[in-house]
């Protein structure tokens, strides 16, 4: 794990137990799957806090504009050759389509886990391993400050 990879898991550590409030992004307030990746931007000073969350204001739950969320992830992040690390954004595929976001936490007890946040079921930001249930569709690595 890299140094900034460990801020990035910190930080995001900080927003567990945060409830899912569709298109938010205040930490023990409400957030949604964006807006814990923007608030943890912010948390860390990042630049891509804002331009994340203007790029995907008008995102509708369940109908994320996968071109839109894709060009932002290009925009922001480099693409991940190989395997991903603690602190990488991870883009997931729920079914077919590519839908939800996610932090890499590092290897838990069961193998990799996550920090995300989740609209259905506990419905706030919870670190869980990642399971055959999220397809990691890509991982995405911040760039150097």
């Amino acid at each position: 794990m890299t140094h900034f990879g460990e801020q990035v898991v910190d930080a995001a550590m900080a927003w567990v137990g945060t409830p899912f409030h569709a298109q938010a992004s205040v930490r023990g307030v409400g957030c949604d799957c964006k807006g814990l990746i923007a608030g943890v931007a912010r948390d860390l000073n990042r630049v891509e806090a804002e331009s994340w969350a203007a790029q995907l204001a008008d995102y509708d739950i369940g109908r994320v504009p996968v071109g839109q969320l894709r060009l932002g992830l290009q925009e922001l992040f480099d693409a991940v050759e190989g395997e991903a690390q603690a602190g990488d954004i991870l883009l997931l595929r729920i079914g077919a389509r590519l839908q939800h976001l996610a932090i890499h936490a590092g290897q838990g007890p069961q193998g990799p886990e996550m920090i995300h946040c989740w609209s259905r079921g506990v419905m706030q930001v919870i670190r869980c391993p990642i399971g055959q249930y999220w397809q990691v569709e890509s991982a995405w690595r911040w760039r150097a400050a």
